[in-house]
C-alpha cells in the first residue's frame, strides 16, 4: 500500500460578525488575506525534517491559529474534494498528528513543522477561508470572489522523525484521513507547464456570438478542473467577465486545449473549430488582459494585449508578464510562438496572428 502524507494547515475561526453592509467588491478584495508565496515553491520537494512556510498579504491573526485548526493527515488513502475536506474538518471527522509553528513578527509568515514521522509521498499544503486577518477579514486565495481555499502540493522523499520541540501543538498521534473513492481528488495530476497559447477577443460584427477563444498549453492528459480564466479591463484593473473549467476536463493529446464562446443561447454549439469546453464570455477588444490562475488560487500565467494602463488587476495579481503583447486587429489572434520557449515576457513571446488557430500550433504573422 502506498502511503501518502498530507499536511493541512488551516486556521478556523468564526468571522465575528463584521458587518458586510455597504462594503464594495473591490475593497473587499483589496482586504481579504490570502497567499503570496509557499516555500518550498509548489510541486517542489520537502525534506521530512524541514518547515514550510506560508507568506500572506495580510498580517493574520494569531488568535486564529488555533489547536483544532493546524492538521497534519498522513496515510492518505483517497481524494476527495476541498468542500468535502473542509466539511469533514468542520464536522470533527479529521484529526491530524501533531505540528508546531512559528509566526513572524510582522505576522506575514507561517512557519509549521512536522512533529512525527512524515511518510513519503505528496503533502498537500491547506489554507481554508476561515482563516482570519488582524482586521478580522476571512481568508480568500481568490479576492473579491467566491471563498477559495489555498491548496499546494509537495513530495516528499523518505520517512524521518522530527523534533518534538514546539511552539503551539495540534493534532493526535498516527492519524489518518480516508474519504470515500467516489469524491474528485484536490491534489490532481499535474497540467504543468500551464500558459496561455492563443486567444481571439475582437471579431466583425458581434463578438458574443460563438467566435472568440481561449487556448491554453498544457501537458497532455493534465487535470485542468478548476482551473480560472479572468478577463481583466486594461483601465482600471477590474474583471469584466470570467470562467471556471469543470472537474475531468483534461488537455488533450497535441498539448492544446481550447476554451471556446458558445453561440447566444445555445451552449451546445460555437462557431470555433476543435473547442473542447464551451462557456459564454467576452474579453474586452484591447489594451486589456487575460489571467490564468489554477486551483489553488496562484497565477500561472498572464497575458496583456495592446497597452493596458494598469499592470496589477483587482486580486492583486500581475495582468502581464514582463511588457505587453501586441493589440490584434479585428479578427485576428494573439498567439504564442511556437518556435521558442517561454521567455516569461509577453512582448517577446505573442504576436498577432493573421489565422487563428484554435487546437493547431500553426501561426502566421500578417503580410
Amino acid at each position: 500500500m502506498r502511503w501518502i502524507g498530507v499536511m493541512v494547515v488551516m486556521v478556523a475561526v468564526t468571522s465575528c460578525g463584521m458587518p458586510m453592509t455597504g462594503t464594495s467588491r473591490g475593497s473587499l478584495a483589496g482586504m481579504q488575506p490570502h497567499v503570496l508565496e509557499m516555500l518550498p515553491e509548489d510541486g517542489a520537494s520537502l525534506d521530512a525534517t524541514s518547515s514550510v512556510t506560508l507568506k500572506f498579504s495580510h498580517p493574520i491573526d494569531a488568535d486564529s491559529v488555533l489547536p483544532q485548526s493546524i492538521l497534519m493527515l498522513s496515510q492518505w488513502q483517497g481524494g476527495v474534494s476541498s468542500t468535502q475536506l473542509l466539511k469533514d474538518i468542520s464536522s470533527g471527522a479529521v484529526k491530524s498528528i501533531p505540528v508546531r509553528w512559528e509566526l513572524s513578527q510582522d505576522a506575514t509568515e507561517l512557519q509549521v513543522f512536522p512533529k512525527s514521522t512524515v511518510p513519503s509521498g505528496t503533502v498537500g499544503v491547506v489554507v481554508t477561508p476561515a482563516l482570519l486577518s488582524q482586521d478580522h477579514m476571512p481568508f480568500n486565495q481568490t479576492p473579491g470572489m467566491s471563498s477559495t481555499p489555498y491548496i499546494g502540493s509537495l513530495i516528499v522523499g523518505g520517512t524521518t522523525e522530527v523534533s518534538s520541540a514546539s511552539v503551539a501543538e495540534t493534532g493526535d498521534d498516527n492519524a489518518s484521513y480516508s474519504p470515500g473513492a467516489s469524491q474528485a481528488s484536490y491534489i490532481k495530476p499535474s497540467p504543468l507547464p500551464m500558459v496561455i497559447n492563443e486567444i481571439l477577443y475582437d471579431m466583425p460584427g458581434d463578438d458574443t456570438n460563438g467566435d472568440l477563444f481561449v487556448e491554453l498549453r498544457g501537458t497532455p492528459g493534465g487535470d485542468v478542473g478548476g482551473y480560472q480564466i479572468f478577463f481583466i479591463n486594461g483601465d482600471d484593473g477590474k474583471e469584466t467577465d470570467h470562467m471556471t473549467l469543470p472537474a475531468g476536463l483534461a488537455v488533450p493529446e497535441n498539448g492544446l486545449l481550447v476554451v471556446a464562446d458558445g453561440i447566444t443561447g445555445d451552449l451546445q454549439h460555437t462557431h470555433v473549430a476543435n473547442a473542447d469546453f464551451l462557456d459564454n464570455f467576452d474579453p474586452q477588444n484591447g489594451p486589456d488582459a487575460v489571467q490564468l490562475i489554477s486551483p489553488t488560487g496562484k497565477l500561472v500565467d498572464a497575458l496583456a494585449y495592446g497597452t493596458p494602463k494598469q499592470i496589477t488587476a483587482f486580486n492583486n495579481m500581475d495582468m502581464m508578464e514582463g511588457t505587453a503583447g501586441p493589440d490584434a486587429p479585428v479578427g485576428l489572434s494573439v498567439s504564442r510562438r511556437d518556435d521558442a520557449e517561454d521567455t516569461n515576457d509577453n512582448s517577446t513571446d505573442f504576436i498577432v496572428n493573421a489565422k487563428p488557430s484554435p487546437g493547431s500550433y500553426d501561426v502566421e504573422e500578417p503580410q
